[in-house]
């Protein structure tokens, strides 16, 4: 009884820290027709690289379960250093691939320590953070994720906000943002935020 009670436990310990949608919304004049079968232009911003590449094979893999052909998106240079792209930047580069929506994601992270010890701080486009601070001023750092000087482990949570955008009109026709419990890798975070997300997308009609 002990072991099976236990084995519940750990199972809903599970399942209460499975990545989640926080919030979504949907464009009330959207267009009617789904992307399934579309292509849809897929990028990902992150102040790092490594986080970058992950989070968009990612999300092309989600497109891809959820019927549509993803392609994507060339580097576009923000218009300052560690700030998002502006939409409007991804629509030339969508229509040349023929795709119908742009889905870009950001991504945002937050670390500590393993064990409570050390600092703890978050980065994000446009800004950092130790210790709870904050600093501002369109600043890009590179961190290393997985660890903190000396060796020490960390581990480190992510957040992903999405919008997709309707190449024809330009404008968001869905956007959410979705988290996923604290790990000491990158891989398994990204791929469960993707199907959180494109879960969320497919809910509300748009997939």
């Amino acid at each position: 009884m002990l072991a099976l009670c236990a084995a519940t436990a750990a199972l809903l310990a599970g399942c209460a820290a499975a990545p989640r949608i926080e919030g979504q919304w949907t464009a009330p004049n959207r267009p009617a027709s789904s992307l399934q079968g579309a292509r849809v232009l897929i990028a990902c911003e992150a102040v790092d690289p490594a986080v970058k590449r992950i989070c968009e094979d990612q999300m092309a893999g989600a497109v891809v379960a959820h019927g549509a052909t993803p392609v994507t998106a060339p580097q576009i240079e923000p218009p300052a250093p560690g700030q998002p792209v502006p939409d409007q930047q991804y629509l030339g580069p969508a229509r040349q691939a023929g795709a119908r929506a742009v889905l870009a994601t950001t991504v945002s992270a937050w670390a500590g320590a393993q064990g409570g010890g050390g600092p703890a701080f978050s980065i994000g486009l446009g800004s950092f953070g130790f210790g709870g601070g904050h600093v501002g001023g369109g600043v890009g750092v590179a961190v290393p994720i997985g660890g903190y000087g000396g060796g020490e482990r960390r581990s480190t949570a992510y957040s992903a906000s999405t919008r997709i955008v309707d190449v024809a009109g330009g404008s968001v026709i869905w956007t959410a943002r979705a988290s996923a419990p604290a790990s000491d890798e990158i891989q398994g975070p990204m791929s469960g935020l993707a199907q959180a997300i494109l879960k969320g997308a497919e809910d509300a009609g748009v997939f």
